[in-house]
């Protein structure tokens, strides 16, 4: 039907086979551009799902990668870190037959005074004989040296980054938390389940002159017969 505005319209239109809805006078150019409008508004919401459930899952691969390196890379280094520096203190003041040991199970390698173990992630002990300097100054920076090293970790990748030797990336500040984290757990004074004191209260009754056996979380002092025994492995968890 033609009018002398020129629009064409419809008498009925069946919009829905379940709706049978009578519109009188429709205009075709209106029915097309909402259909049009509807078909690309569908399409829209479509794509924006499908791009939505694309980035939570790209998002989840990113997470567990984080996680992975994480826990497999960073935190074995920052553990090394740690018992570097009870060790560094352990050498200047002529402390004998020193070992640093990373993780716990049995041990899959060992190289200088390093010995690596299967769970290399886990935990990490490090074990001296004897000391020339033995006093209550030498055995508290003993206890005090490895967060002493993880706090000295953290300004150097901090003013490396600030200098722009390093880029800042989601692997340095990952580094910072773990070494802000052992550093806390290492200073906080207090006993764990096994009984071991942690670096911190260790230092305390190293200052009290109350610490006869000269051993923390993750330092073990091994007497000369613990030496002598044969099969027998000493360490202790970080």
């Amino acid at each position: 039907m033609n009018n002398s505005s020129g629009c064409f319209f419809f008498s009925t239109i069946e919009i829905h086979p379940a709706l049978h809805l009578s519109c009188k006078f429709i205009p075709v150019n209106i029915l097309i551009y909402w259909v049009h409008k509807i078909t690309f508004c569908t399409l829209r919401n479509y794509i924006f799902y499908i791009e939505y459930l694309r980035r939570i899952i790209m998002f989840v691969i990113a997470d567990i990668i984080k996680f992975l390196i994480s826990f497999f890379v960073i935190l074995p280094i920052v553990t090394l870190i740690h018992l570097s520096g009870h060790v560094f203190f352990v050498t200047l003041f002529r402390g004998l037959e020193k070992k640093i040991i990373i993780g716990c199970g049995p041990m899959v390698f060992s190289f200088w005074n390093i010995e690596v173990r299967k769970y290399y992630f886990w935990n990490g002990a490090c074990e001296f004989k004897s000391l020339r300097h033995d006093n209550r100054v030498t055995n508290t920076l003993i206890y005090l040296g490895g967060s002493l090293f993880n706090l000295l970790s953290i300004f150097l990748v901090h003013s490396l980054i600030s200098q722009g030797v390093l880029d800042e990336s989601v692997f340095w500040s990952q580094f910072t938390y773990f070494s802000f984290y052992i550093l806390f757990f290492s200073l906080f004074p207090m006993y764990f389940s096994d009984g071991s004191p942690s670096d911190g209260k260790a230092a305390v009754l190293a200052l009290k002159n109350q610490d006869e056996k000269k051993i923390s979380d993750d330092i073990k002092f091994r007497k000369m017969e613990e030496h002598d025994k044969p099969g027998e492995q000493n360490s202790s968890t970080l």
